[in-house]
């Protein structure tokens, strides 16, 4: 045998083309007419050898391609339409390799899957050359074994893929030089090709290279061809492929493919693919929804902007990230967020499309919840301030616009602190949430009903007049003022009520708003449980209230403007002078002299009043230093608001000012209004009691006034009992009513083992009955008026200099006494 280049048999080579079992063709690549062709070809395709080397590719390949000279990619299989000599049309699975023939490109075509086999050779030198040349060439590789499993041909890609040197391999025993297949699927493969006949084809991993190896095993006579070929790439795109499917079908994420266009009427892709998340999420089957539509998904809240951004990005063929409320099978709504991509081919022409759609249904559910809750009010669920605000801006433009009446109706709940003080505030929320309830019930359904803060509500509704607006705020005060059953406490409260109407109360919403804050106010100040509607009085009440109020800072701050007048005190037995009321008098700059029952409730209501009656304390203590430094031992008592006594420190204050001024605390009084709320009892007690203990005097003034009770009396730690002015003045113009009241009152401090100081006598009978009854102490105007520190010097101890210089604000002499306590 004659051996060529490479120490390849040509003779071999002939014989492995034209004894293939399978169709074997070459053709040219340029002008794709055939060159060569085997017998099963001529077979297959019912020509001789003559007329199929006269034939072009297109002449048996009725696919488009057949007539271009664009190559199928080497390696890759095809599954083509032929046509036999007879015109029969068959499918055939091609395969096809780039070579050289004669020194021209042309590509090696196997046609698989068919038999039928006629002796037809032509091992000519030539043939036998080129055939050498294609088999040397080829990127697979070829063995040929003998029937001892000696290698007797082995191409250079065979040995390249094996990882050997070709002179290691040729004429030595396959099972030898590779003993790591003996009992391989390889070992197999061959075995059963050699003794059956047939071709075998099997897939193998080599494990010193990795490389995985496509293998095929064809018979022929008692040799053996083995091709193979390196399928690696195909092996990990396609384990790749298993891992990516593996992984998106395990997502909670719904992928879906969809075709770049449109089915049917309206921008609705055909889907292509969906991964098994839609089941989870919509309980339809993945194959359930291949071949429909994402219509399928959609429904009535579907539409919006949101579904037209979606479908311009498919029309313009660009991305998109959407929100859209989709539905499940049985129609329970869902909602998810869409992010879609176009897919392009290497042309940049658009295929599919890609979404990935996440059910967001939990936070669109918080994210409600969350603009529920900033609306609302969390504890009675009613709109809350802001909402309200907003609310009250709608509806003034809606009623504004076409002429209708709207009401808003402030409610206060009167006393609630008490109950929240007393009881609880477990027991004070359950009040408030049962008052909303009430309020609920009352008002009608166009209404919008809301909880402002603390214990405050307001309505706002749309009625036919003022009278409509009057009649409906009348029926939320009845609603309150039923008793309520909470923690088996029967519990009474009362609410004051402020009524603005627009139009006329109020353009705009903080106008209205204002205005019937102002009008609850009055309620409150006109006893509390009333109705008031607003009127512009009230607002210039407001606004000179606010300009006092900056006024009476302004002087606080620059200490000016303040000054302590003087009233004596007188001891009935001997008409001896023992002490002196200090009262607190204010001279603003532009408003002149303001009486102190406005200036002190203002301070009360703008939280001064801490500021005011420390002053007051500072100024009493400094005047007691300095008549004490005469010589003089006089008491000095100074009224105090019921809310610096609620201040812990209060009478911790009082005793360091007066150790700083050198002042036993016997020389201080303190004045309390009978009347004090019972709101204050507890922290008020706290501080009297240091006082007591201390030994600074505790009056209560104005007694016979006010609402408080004997057990009330009782409690307080005081020592001093203060007949108020109105009913000594009675003693001369109505004796027979105020004379019994004055002397039970005489009587009862007597009990208590209390003194009595008779405030405002002006006549000297009223003196005189007062001392036959045995009162202990007396003042007013006929036993001496309030005068200023260095007039009440002179007048009392006229032998002395007493004009001697004390910290703070000059005195001038004044009128009329009045309490600063209120």
């Amino acid at each position: 045998m004659t051996m060529l280049k490479g120490g390849f048999p040509a003779e071999a080579a002939a014989q492995l083309f034209h004894d293939h079992p399978h169709p074997m063709w070459i053709h040219d690549t340029r002008s794709l007419g055939i060159l060569e062709v085997n017998a099963a070809g001529l077979a297959q395709y019912g020509y001789d050898r003559e007329a199929f080397l006269a034939l072009t590719l297109a002449d048996l390949c009725l696919s488009p391609e057949a007539g271009t000279s664009e190559p199928q990619p080497d390696g890759l299989p095809a599954i083509e339409s032929h046509r036999r000599s007879s015109g029969e049309v068959f499918s055939a699975e091609v395969h096809s390799q780039a070579i050289q023939f004669d020194g021209r490109p042309a590509r090696l075509v196997t046609v698989r899957d068919v038999t039928g086999t006629t002796a037809a050779r032509d091992a000519s030198g030539p043939l036998a050359e080129s055939l050498y040349s294609v088999l040397l060439g080829m990127a697979d590789g070829l063995m040929l074994l003998d029937g001892d499993w000696r290698l007797s041909c082995v191409n250079p890609a065979a040995a390249a893929l094996l990882g050997r040197r070709l002179e290691e391999l040729e004429g030595r025993i396959f099972w030898t030089e590779f003993p790591d297949l003996v009992g391989s699927s390889l070992d197999t493969a061959l075995h059963e090709a050699r003794q059956q006949r047939q071709v075998r084809r099997v897939t193998l991993c080599l494990s010193d290279s990795g490389l995985s190896l496509s293998f095929t095993a064809q018979p022929g006579g008692e040799a053996l061809a083995l091709y193979f070929r390196d399928i690696s790439d195909e092996v990990r795109a396609k384990e790749q492929r298993r891992l990516i499917d593996l992984a998106v079908s395990r997502l909670n994420d719904v992928v879906m493919i969809t075709e770049a266009e449109a089915s049917g009427s309206g921008p609705f892709n055909q889907i292509r693919y969906v991964n098994d998340a839609v089941q989870r999420l919509t309980g339809f089957h993945a194959e359930e929804l291949i071949g429909q539509t994402p219509k399928l998904l959609q429904g009535p809240r579907t539409a919006g902007p949101e579904l037209d951004k979606l479908h311009e990005a498919l029309r313009n063929r660009t991305h998109a990230r959407v929100e859209l409320v989709n539905y499940t099978r049985t129609g329970t709504p869902y909602w998810v967020e869409i992010s879609l991509s176009p897919v392009f081919d290497a042309a940049g022409t658009c295929t599919n499309f890609i979404s990935v759609e996440r059910d967001i249904t939990a936070r669109k559910n918080a994210e409600r919840s969350l603009q529920l809750a900033a609306s609302r009010d969390s504890l009675t669920g009613l709109l809350n301030r802001a909402s309200l605000m907003d609310a009250l801006r709608q509806d003034l433009s809606e009623h504004q616009a076409d002429g209708r009446t709207l009401a808003l109706i402030f409610i206060d709940c009167d006393n609630f602190k008490t109950v929240n003080d007393t009881l609880g505030h477990a027991v004070g929320d359950a009040l408030l949430s049962a008052v909303a309830f009430r309020l609920t019930e009352v008002t009608a359904r166009d209404a919008r009903l809301a909880r402002i803060g603390g214990d405050e509500f307001v309505v706002l509704a749309p009625v036919a007049d003022q009278t409509a607006a009057l009649r409906l705020a009348e029926q939320l005060r009845e609603a309150i003022l039923a008793p309520f059953l909470l923690e088996q406490e029967r519990i009474s409260v009362t609410a004051s009520i402020g009524l603005a109407i627009s139009p006329g109360d109020g353009d705009t919403a903080d106008q209205l708003m204002q205005n019937a804050d102002i009008a609850m106010f009055h309620s409150k100040a006109a006893g509390r449980n009333e109705v008031t509607r607003f009127d512009g009085a009230m607002q210039v009440a407001m606004a000179r209230q606010a300009g006092l109020t900056q006024a009476l800072q302004r002087s606080l701050i620059e200490r000016s403007g303040f000054r302590l007048l003087y009233q004596p005190q007188f001891a009935l037995d001997g008409m001896q002078l023992i002490g002196a009321e200090a009262l607190l008098r204010w001279r603003d700059a532009e408003r002149g002299e303001v009486d102190p029952g406005e200036f002190i409730p203002a301070a009360e209501k703008a939280g001064l009043i801490r500021m005011l009656d420390r002053m007051v304390i500072d100024l009493a203590a400094a005047r007691l230093a300095s008549w004490s430094r005469q010589g003089h031992g006089l008491k000095i008592s100074v009224n105090l608001s019921p809310l610096s006594l609620r201040l812990g420190e209060l009478a911790s204050y009082i005793l360091d000012t007066l150790a700083k001024h050198s002042v036993p605390p016997g020389l201080f009084g303190v004045e309390i209004t009978e009347n004090m709320s019972l709101d204050y009892l507890p922290a008020a007690m706290n501080n009297l009691q240091q006082l007591r203990d201390a030994g600074v005097s505790v009056a209560i003034d104005d007694f016979g006034t006010g609402h408080s009770s004997l057990s009330h009396l009782q409690r307080l730690p005081v020592d001093v009992l203060k007949i108020d002015r109105s009913f000594i003045q009675g003693l001369s113009t109505q004796p027979e009513r105020d004379a019994p009241l004055v002397t039970a009152m005489l009587a009862m401090a007597h009990a208590l083992k209390l003194q009595v100081v008779a405030e405002g006598v002006e006549t000297e009978a009223e003196l005189a009955w007062l001392a036959a009854q045995g009162a202990e102490m007396v003042q007013g105007f006929w036993t001496g008026k309030p005068v200023t520190a260095e007039e009440f010097a002179r007048t009392y101890w006229p032998k002395r200099d007493h004009d001697a210089a004390i910290p703070g604000p000059r005195v001038e002499e004044s009128g009329q006494p009045v309490t600063t306590g209120g």
